[in-house]
């Protein structure tokens, strides 16, 4: 018989049609009745509840019943792969027909035209009808031609990546469940792993950045379709580099199966890999993943060899796993010499981590080489790309006294190792995250973080702190002219806006007055301490500045700020600045049990109990106000403000709290009697 040499095949197009043709029938249905059908019902008679603007463009497109859109493009390309290439594995099918006279190319080439056509005919035909039905409300179109093009565009793109990506899988493969299993696995695999090796290197790689933000992981986004999607394609449309990156998947997927299909032998139908050097990737990399898996799970922990005994644990049954996938038996326990040689690697490479063998937990860069550090104790890395993106970058050092007490930050934490490395969060220690970004002049970019105690290093934190750097970045009222300044308002820092009444804030118009109090704000500002910033106070008001420009400018005034506290005596407007104790009718105090109301103490006070205690006194009141602090961690008592407005549903202030030592005696000698009575 002739060997045909054609492109394509008439005859494997005609029967892959017939045969798999109602697919695309149904995808046709299935994309009409979500979107085309749905717009003209819904702009039927123009009986809208919410008018779209021509600003919702594609997004209103994809926001048509998304989640059907969503499974549609995640099952019918990869059933459809499936459908065409499960003759694969069916030894006798896959024997008779690559017994017939057509070249195994041309077998790979039809089934792709004809797998593309059905995926892609079907949008087609409902962006054609969505352009014919185009909806016109009030004048404005809720979608234009170019929004269809997008739309058609996207889904055909993520339709495709599906396609090719359950096509590869299948020749790999010799199990039609495999193939479906095996897609899905490396949809997730690329990010999946970033998570898994990030938490693992944690713990062993000493300043490793431990968070790990999908929002941020870009490159996660480029080899995973399902998780871009998943991020919200109906509001965050695909940009030019993750278009970019899925053609060049779908061309390295049409590539690489297109060899292998020409190179499989067909005896490896109905073996769970179908290539002897995949065996071997597969099994290896099914142990790695589960032991990363369970570094993951108990990413906490402290103990050293409980971690590596989980390593052992969960890599010996993913070995064991994959054993039994490739040999379809449960009789792999004689064949663990494999598992012993990946042994021997991992523990060599977890003994180059831990003797650093790169030097990469030891490094820290010079300070001629450094153009910016980012620095910000308590966020983490977490933070760094969504502030390097932004506008104000904040965090962003360069100033050469703040860069030089940073590096000595970093040098102390390096040398520190040992002291540091145990801790971990949530182990009950009141400790921070801190990340150092270094931007270098080589255009390099350098990242650590570290779990540290809370205190141990202020020194360094205070001298950053009390920079004009820092204040400039963190404090608003520092870019503030007087002159374009028309009103100032302050408004007492309090839990309900009305729990004094009406009318309780300062309203400050006169220019001179203005500037006064701008200046002394700002000296306050500039002379500020460390300690005073630290001393989890809340601010007496806020102060908003009205600017000339129609913008506004807000900032607060703290409790250690004195001389804008005499300033506004000397000019009446203390009595509507801040809470004063008259405003006060009484103070609900409680003992503070951190651990049994939580951080803040979230139990109500009330004075029906008898272990709380009522202060009214004038001087106490005032005292509480001046000196009780948000931190509840390690509070003694907690203090509730009650005005004669609101009581019990609406108090002033809430969730303040003070140390035993710093109580006033009436709050010690209360419940020191109370302890004695019970």
């Amino acid at each position: 018989m002739k060997s045909k040499t054609s492109f394509f095949h008439k005859g494997v197009i005609v029967n892959d049609l017939k045969r798999f043709g109602w697919i695309g029938v149904g995808y046709f249905l299935a994309l009409f009745l979500s979107i085309p059908l749905k717009v003209i019902m819904t702009f039927q008679g123009n009986q809208l509840q919410y008018i779209p603007t021509q600003d919702d463009g594609p997004f209103y497109l994809f926001d048509h019943e998304f989640y059907i859109q969503f499974y549609l493009m995640f099952t019918v390309p990869v059933l459809l792969a499936i459908a065409l290439f499960r003759y694969l594995h069916v030894k006798k099918r896959v024997d008779t027909l690559h017994s017939l006279p057509v070249k195994r190319e041309v077998w790979f080439r039809t089934h792709i035209a004809v797998g593309s056509t059905i995926l892609i005919l079907p949008v087609c035909i409902n962006a054609l009808i969505l352009q014919f039905v185009m909806p016109s409300v009030n004048g404005m179109q809720p979608y234009t031609t170019e929004d269809i093009f997008i739309w058609l565009g996207t889904t055909i793109l993520i339709n495709m990546v599906m396609f090719m990506l359950s096509v590869f899988t299948g020749i790999i493969t010799g199990l039609t469940p495999v193939q479906g299993i095996l897609t899905y696995i490396f949809l997730v695999l690329v990010p999946g792993l970033g998570v898994m090796a990030t938490y693992n290197l944690n713990i062993f790689v000493y300043g490793f950045p431990f968070a790990y933000d999908f929002d941020d992981a870009r490159w996660a986004n480029m080899f995973s379709p399902l998780v871009r999607v998943i991020r919200g394609l109906e509001y965050n449309l695909l940009d030019w580099n993750e278009v970019l990156s899925y053609i060049v998947i779908c061309i390295a997927f049409y590539i690489i199966s297109r060899y292998l299909y020409k190179k499989r032998h067909l005896e490896y139908a109905s073996q769970a890999i179908a290539f002897d050097g995949l065996q071997t990737v597969f099994k290896y990399g099914v142990t790695f993943c589960m032991m990363l898996f369970g570094g993951f799970l108990i990413r906490y922990t402290r103990s050293i060899y409980f971690i590596l005994g989980i390593y052992l644990m969960f890599s010996f049954l993913g070995y064991i796993i994959a054993e039994m996938v490739l040999k379809k038996s449960l009789k792999v326990f004689r064949h663990l010499k494999g598992y012993g040689i990946y042994l021997c690697v991992i523990t060599v490479l977890l003994l180059g981590i831990a003797f650093d063998v790169t030097g990469y937990q030891r490094y820290v860069p010079k300070q001629e080489a450094i153009e910016t550090i980012y620095f910000r104790p308590g966020f983490g890395y977490y933070r760094y790309h969504e502030t390097k993106d932004s506008t104000e970058k904040r965090g962003f050092y360069s100033q050469p006294h703040n860069l030089e007490t940073m590096r000595a930050l970093h040098m102390q934490l390096v040398k520190d190792k040992n002291q540091l490395k145990p801790l971990r969060p949530s182990t009950g220690e009141r400790s921070q995250t801190i990340a150092f970004a270094y931007q270098l002049k080589n255009g390099k970019e350098i990242l650590r973080e570290y779990v540290i105690p809370d205190q141990k290093y202020s020194q360094y934190f205070k001298a950053v702190h009390e920079s004009m750097e820092f204040k400039t970045m963190y404090r608003n009222i520092l870019k503030v002219n007087h002159a374009n300044v028309d009103k100032i308002i302050i408004r007492p820092n309090i839990w309900y806006p009305d729990a004094l009444g009406p009318g309780k804030k300062v309203v400050i118009i006169e220019p001179a007055q203005i500037k006064e109090a701008l200046e002394i704000l700002q000296d306050e500002v500039k002379n500020e301490k460390y300690e005073d910033m630290m001393s989890g106070k809340s601010a007496w008001a806020d102060v908003q500045f009205l600017l000339d420009d129609d913008t506004s400018v807000k900032d607060r005034w703290e409790k250690s700020y004195i001389l804008f506290e005499k300033w506004l005596e000397q000019n009446g407007y203390i009595q509507g600045a801040r809470v004063m104790p008259e405003d006060i009718a009484y103070i609900a105090v409680k003992k503070n049990d951190p651990e049994q109301d939580g951080y803040r103490g979230r139990q109500s006070h009330t004075a029906v109990n008898h272990h709380v205690l009522k202060i009214t006194d004038s001087d106490a009141i005032e005292f509480c106000l001046r000196n009780c602090t948000n931190e509840g961690y390690k509070a003694g008592y907690a203090f509730t403000f009650y005005s004669e407005y609101h009581q019990e549903d609406r108090p002033v202030l809430r969730y303040q709290y003070l140390e035993h030592e710093k109580a006033p005696d009436v709050v010690k000698a209360y419940f020191e009697k109370t302890e004695k009575q019970q």
